[in-house]
């Protein structure tokens, strides 16, 4: 029901230019899960230049237990940017290389304004800017139908 009033282009636009960060916070918390799951294996090295916390008997279960949860919550957050990974370049793989280079033109390429890269792509494909502009529509329809079906 609240699909038809979801902006699907403008979510596929975001995905496109976000591109480069998502593959960044994916190896982050690759990285992220490795500590995580060295430090569970180690438990018994501590830091003895701080002061020992004095109190509940439970405290190293209680810091057990927050790294077991810590590690559940970054897992589960692995497996779905692997699986928005996997969509995404299964759907850009479909595209043909005219329409991967239109949309790299118009989203991905983060020095340049619109106005840079119709006038690039005019240049390369000698065509006026209507045709660029459908293009970049036609580009953009293929690559939602095959990123969401």
């Amino acid at each position: 029901m609240l699909e038809k009033y979801i902006d699907w282009d403008k979510v596929i636009i975001e995905l496109l230019r976000n591109r480069k960060d998502n593959e960044i916070a994916l190896q982050n918390l690759r990285d992220q899960y490795r500590s995580i799951s060295q430090a569970m294996e180690s438990p018994k090295t501590s830091d003895f230049t701080k002061d020992p916390i004095i109190g509940s008997k439970g405290a190293g279960e209680d810091a057990m237990v927050n790294k077991l949860l810590q590690k559940e919550a970054v897992e589960a957050k692995i497996r779905e940017l692997t699986l928005e990974e996997r969509r995404y370049l299964r759907a850009w793989e479909g595209l043909g290389d005219e329409d991967r280079c239109i949309l790299q033109e118009f989203f991905q390429c983060e020095h340049r304004s619109s106005q840079q890269a119709i006038d690039s792509l005019c240049d390369q494909y000698g065509y006026e800017r209507a045709t660029i502009y459908r293009m970049r529509a036609n580009a953009l329809k293929r690559f939602k139908r095959l990123l969401a079906g």
